[in-house]
């Protein structure tokens, strides 16, 4: 299926960031896709069903990853604890597919530093992202950082090599300890 930007509706404003409205899970990334309306923008919006596709196939497949790790998690927490998915998906794909920083959702992904602290978890992902940002952090392993002063996590890159199954499984069991 071809998806271009004119099926579906450009958000408005132009995000910032990714994902649901009130987000119980916000994820901070230093980066952001080069396209319009993503890499000029100013504000949040969920996104549309095809808007993830179609961002990755204007873009690299970095951005696929960054999601189906993304998906993973959420997937992860989703068997962990209640709440965190709107419906009860079989695999990650389908909640990739179907729910994934659309609404109503339970996730944002910020392009850019970590904002205050709201009612959501905060995950900073990458030790130089968050180096940078200045956050008293106490690290518990060698990937993976806690805030003292906030609820607020340090885990590496969505990207399969650093943010491996595994680590996907430690990182959400510590979203959930918070």
């Amino acid at each position: 299926m071809n998806i271009t930007p004119s099926d579906y509706p450009a958000p408005t404003p132009a995000p910032s960031g990714l994902g649901a409205e009130v987000p119980r899970l916000r994820i901070f990334i230093a980066n952001k896709p080069p396209i319009e309306p993503y890499a000029s923008a100013t504000a949040c919006a969920p996104v549309v069903e095809g808007e993830l596709a179609h961002l990755v196939s204007q873009c690299s497949n970095h951005w696929r990853k960054v999601f189906n790790v993304l998906a993973k998690l959420q997937f992860a927490l989703a068997q962990r604890q209640a709440g965190w998915s709107q419906e009860n998906h079989s695999r990650w794909q389908a909640l990739r597919d179907r729910e994934l920083l659309q609404k109503p959702g339970q996730l944002q992904l910020w392009f850019g530093a970590a904002h205050p602290p709201g009612a959501a978890i905060d995950v900073v992902c990458g030790k130089q992202f968050a180096g940078a940002q200045a956050l008293p952090l106490q690290w518990q392993c060698a990937h993976f950082a806690r805030s003292p002063e906030r609820r607020l996590l340090v885990s590496p890159y969505p990207d399969y090599r650093q943010l491996t199954n595994e680590r996907i499984e430690r990182l959400a069991d510590m979203i959930v300890a918070l």
